[in-house]
């Protein structure tokens, strides 16, 4: 990468400073939203609509981040104009899972905030969420990863940063409490921990892995790329993950809970642990 980039990219990749372009070359990925461009095929980041009069633009990617120079023109003026909220947040893995506001401006999160980027993508309480339409990519049953970039600006009693009806796919944070994930595998909900005792303010790189086959059949957690702890399940029949037909949702929160995000990625298979090193940027 040149030397030359603007800080605000620096900071785009020491959030999520994916090498090269992970998607393609681990594959099998079924959902990939980053300000990052992590496949070489991807064209758009996001859709972000302007403040001041509500005017829409797609936005892409410049250098391997989205593009800053294109989203300010759009969005970095001043009179309401220098707000940017993201209406679509576009997937990279072709299978269109991209996030939506549910045709609702008042869920839409932020990019743009008072003429300046943020690094990451802003909800700033449970009034902001998006959601991906079911599609049949993610109707998982056998084999996942779910890699998630999450920054905690406050943490109730219950929060779903991540979550499929259900309990078919779950990351949970809670008020000192763990973040854990939790999955619903033959018949019962499964769960992992994956930071202790979660701080606001602080950047977690989270990931889960399970794998559905015999002599597998372990949820494993990772945090910033270093396993975490792992939930063995005992049996002779392949548990398998429940699948249903419900959306994708982020940041559904049952309190007023703020976060910023910035790539989530989800496999169809179980990643090792260079793999998941490798989406999330971590060197």
């Amino acid at each position: 990468m040149s030397i030359f980039i603007t800080h605000r990219r620096m900071a785009l990749r020491q959030e999520t400073d994916a090498v090269g372009y992970p998607i393609d070359e681990i594959g099998d990925c079924v959902l990939a939203c980053s300000t990052v461009q992590l496949s070489s095929t991807a064209t758009h980041c996001m859709r972000v609509r302007r403040g001041g009069d509500n005017e829409e633009l797609d936005i892409g990617f410049s250098g391997g981040v989205i593009d800053e120079a294109a989203l300010l023109a759009h969005c970095g003026g001043a009179g309401g104009d220098d707000y940017g909220y993201v209406v679509n947040w576009y997937d990279q893995s072709g299978n269109s899972n991209d996030f939506d506001d549910s045709g609702t401006s008042t869920y839409q999160p932020m990019i743009v905030d008072n003429g300046s980027m943020l690094a990451n993508v802003y909800f700033s309480g449970s009034a902001k969420r998006m959601r991906v339409p079911n599609h049949s990519s993610l109707q998982i049953t056998a084999a996942i990863t779910i890699c998630i970039n999450m920054h905690i600006v406050s943490t109730g009693s219950t929060n779903f940063p991540l979550e499929k009806a259900s309990s078919y796919m779950v990351l949970k944070a809670f008020d000192s409490n763990p973040i854990r994930s939790t999955l619903y595998i033959d018949g019962s909900t499964r769960t992992v921990n994956i930071v202790a005792t979660p701080a606001t303010g602080t950047l977690y790189k989270c990931a889960v892995t399970y794998d559905s086959a015999l002599g597998e059949r372990t949820l494993r957690s990772y945090l910033n790329g270093v396993f975490q702890t792992d939930n063995a399940l005992s049996g002779l029949a392949a548990w398998t993950i429940a699948s249903t037909t419900n959306d994708l949702r982020l940041n559904y929160l049952t309190a007023d809970r703020a976060a910023y995000y910035n790539n989530i990625v989800i496999f169809n298979k179980k990643l090792t642990a260079d793999e998941i090193m490798l989406v999330q940027g971590i060197t």
